[in-house]
């Protein structure tokens, strides 16, 4: 094969002839030659383009996969290590809340000096994140005692607690940091670790609170130890990368957690600009090698930071593996088209380019609709409160309607939409919002919210101006409440005793405007209760002499399934089977897409039903204490199950009582607590001020105190100990249920 070289000549001009007209036409000798070249080497030409283009290509996708890649494993890891932080602020909570508890009960009982041994033993015993706990009083506070007092109570290496009073001239606590810090600033405060006073082998740290009488004057600390080495066991070790490590620093950069010694020193040094406590660095190790440290703040008041370090080329190692395979295979390949395109006929090319091409069309049709069906759900529910089938026939070989569902947290989450024209961009269309759905909905309740982030996605960059109908709807199985929003469709048909459309606000298409504001609206589905839904398909079918299928008809169809008892799958049969009959083999027109949902809650055998009514007086918790025990005492609950739920209802029932009711206002509060063995059920019922706490958004505890907004950690410490929460207001009542799955 020959090989053309172009050469170009340097030629010196005479004066006075235009050397740029001359630059001009070498310039297009050049191309001329190049064209030449192409059109008697069109086969290498082909070849050595194509070779070109591809390693571009994957060049361009290599880096985009690294750096995508990258960014992946960047929020895995400040995802893990907020997780990993919250881990260890909830252990430490766990001993801030009990000793702030205790020291309400100490502030009771002050004139009782002996009754605190049993105070703190009372704390240590039912604590097991603490390893001892004290109370150290100012200096003769009772002068029978001495000049100092501190009961205090521990567990020895056995797991055996014992009591003790530990001041002394030799372990004098008024010159200790937890006691003046305590005393003199009036806060909670946790300590820098510390050599353990009855195990020298063991790190502890201690939170101290202070202690009023009833003129609110400081007159104790109470204070509880915990053991360093418990917080090993809170951290999560289990990492992706071998070389991933973890570590856990104090205040003052002490190291109290991690596997070796960081060689990156201080890790106050590194977050000391960062004023959030939580973010990412990036640094050479001594063998020069780059790593990722991902650190967060604990949050409370011992502002500990926990930090993952993790090597880039742990994160890069797969890729780049792929990067070297695919570039032997590309060049492999390189070689044997060339020799193929090389050898074939040019009538031959031109014969199978045009049979490829059709090849091609068709097969990429019949991928676009396998690839449509396989996007809608075809998974069973394993459950027996709700059942659901769909159905979706497109006009052509890909459509532009859609539904999906799908349970998460025992919500039911589902969809159904018609997107505007036929054929492929259709198909895209409903691809995008089917993606959509289930992207925004993993992180969100309200159908309104999931339908306004669809709206603004699908606004963004629309130069096609298309559109789509779609109804979101979120049934609450617990309750039988369902929350719907819908954007132009058509209103879904309930199944109860008679059919009847469901009345639905008529908000725009999605893809219309961006501006568009959409409402939710909510009703019950009462137990065997059936939702059908449908696209414009159904209705607007049409027969050979153009009349459509219409409302009426389908009505009647869904008439008859009542009357039939007619299970989803059996309703959306007999619907298509009235659709055929009256369209007696005319051409569809347009999609065709059903979906029905049966609500069939299960009875379930009570074994326990408890009623208490309080007033809005917090001296009154006391009886909700017994109340609690004796529900507990009669399930057999387990210890962990049977704490979280008292701690639980207590912080609900308190929450009433402090705001539900003006002030120096009676109301009352009362409760209902059912069981049927495996699930405690336990409804709040009051007449104050509306307030929905499933409504508000969760407390950033990662934030300094200064920042944080007020309140907010009750519903936290309800959404973390229970397993549902629902809240509605009914007859001027709200009416709160919690409900937490129990261990026996």
């Amino acid at each position: 094969m020959r090989t053309f070289v172009p050469v170009i000549i340097l030629l010196h001009f005479p004066n006075g002839m235009n050397t740029k007209t001359n630059s001009c036409s070498a310039v297009r000798r050049l191309i001329g030659l190049f064209k030449g070249f192409v059109q008697r080497n069109l086969s290498l030409s082909i070849t050595i383009a194509a070779a070109v283009l591809l390693e571009l290509l994957l060049g361009v996708m290599y880096f985009s996969a690294q750096s995508n890649i990258q960014d992946l494993a960047i929020k895995y890891f400040e995802r893990e290590t907020k997780v990993s932080s919250l881990r260890v602020s909830s252990y430490m909570w766990r001993a801030e809340v009990a000793v702030q508890n205790t020291s309400w009960v100490v502030h009771r009982n002050l004139h009782h000096p002996d009754s605190m041994f049993t105070l703190v033993t009372h704390l240590v015993k039912h604590s097991p994140v603490m390893s001892g706990a004290g109370i150290m009083f100012t200096p003769y506070y009772y002068p029978e005692k001495g000049r100092l007092y501190e009961p205090y109570a521990y567990r020895d290496k056995d797991g055996n607690i014992k009591q003790q009073q530990v001041a002394s001239d030799k372990h004098d606590y008024l010159n200790r940091e937890i006691y003046n810090v305590s005393i003199t600033r009036d806060t909670v405060h946790w300590c820098e670790p510390y050599k353990d006073y009855f195990d020298s082998t063991r790190l502890s740290t201690t939170y101290s609170a202070p202690v009023y009488d009833d003129s609110d004057s400081i007159v104790a600390v109470i204070f509880a130890d915990l053991a360093i080495d418990g917080l090993k066991t809170v951290i999560d070790f289990k990492n992706v990368y071998p070389s991933t490590r973890t570590f856990l620093f104090s205040k003052a950069g002490h190291l109290l957690v991690g596997d070796g010694t960081p060689f990156f020193g201080n890790v106050n040094e590194i977050k000391k600009n960062d004023k959030d406590n939580e973010d990412y660095v990036t640094m050479t190790d001594e063998k020069g090698e780059r790593i990722y440290l991902f650190y967060h703040s604990v949050g409370g008041p011992a502002k500990w930071t926990l930090v993952k370090v993790c090597y880039e080329r742990d994160i890069l190692s797969k890729i780049r593996r792929v990067r070297t395979t695919l570039f032997l295979v590309v060049i492999a390949s390189l070689l044997i088209m060339s020799i193929l395109v090389i050898r074939t006929k040019r009538n031959q090319e031109r014969f199978h380019a045009v049979n490829a091409e059709k090849a091609r069309i068709d097969n990429e049709l019949r991928v676009a609709n396998e690839i449509q069906q396989s996007m809608l759900p075809h998974q069973h529910l394993n459950r027996d409160d709700v059942e659901i089938h769909g159905f979706l026939l497109p006009a052509r070989e890909v459509g532009g309607d859609l539904y999906d569902y799908y349970i998460s947290n025992d919500k039911l989450f589902f969809c159904i939409g018609d997107v505007s024209g036929k054929g492929a961009a259709s198909a895209m269309l409903m691809a995008v919002i089917s993606s959509m759905f289930r992207a925004f909905s993993a992180h969100e309740n309200n159908p309104a919210h999931i339908m306004q982030s669809i709206n603004g996605a699908i606004c963004r960059n629309n130069e096609a101006n298309m559109f789509a109908t779609l109804f979101i709807g979120i049934l609450d199985l617990p309750t039988g409440m369902l929350h719907y929003c819908s954007a132009g469709h058509d209103h879904p048909v309930m199944l109860s005793s008679e059919p009847h459309e469901l009345e639905c606000i008529p908000h725009l298409p999605v893809g219309t405007f961006d501006d568009v504001e959409y409402g939710v609206q909510q009703v019950r589905m009462e137990a065997d209760t059936t939702l059908f839904l449908y696209t414009d398909g159904v209705t607007e079918a049409r027969n050979a002499l153009r009349r459509q299928f219409g409302l009426p008809r389908t009505i009647d169809a869904l008439r008859e399934c009542i009357a039939q008892h007619s299970h989803p799958e059996d309703i959306i049969h007999t619907v298509s089977s009235h659709l055929s009959q009256f369209v007696a083999g005319a051409p569809q027109s347009d999609d065709i897409t059903m979906l029905a949902i049966r609500f069939a809650p299960q009875q379930s055998v009570t074994t326990l039903s408890e009623s208490l009514t309080l007033t809005n007086d917090i001296a009154q918790v006391t009886l909700l204490s017994s109340f609690m025990k004796s529900v507990i005492d009669k399930l057999h609950i387990a210890d962990f199950d049977a704490r979280q739920l008292r701690l639980a209802v207590e912080e609900a029932v308190v929450n009433v009582m402090e705001y539900a009711y003006p002030q120096d206002t009676q109301g009352d509060v009362m409760l209902h607590v059912c069981s049927d063995g495996t699930n405690v059920q336990v409804t709040i019922t009051d007449n104050g001020a509306p307030f929905d706490p499933t409504a508000s958004r969760e407390v950033d505890i990662t934030l300094p105190v200064e920042q944080r907004q007020v309140g907010g950690l009750g519903i936290l410490l309800l959404r973390k100990t229970l397993d549902h929460i629902h809240y509605e207001r009914k007859n001027n009542q709200n009416i709160l249920t919690l409900t937490k799955l129990i261990n026996l």
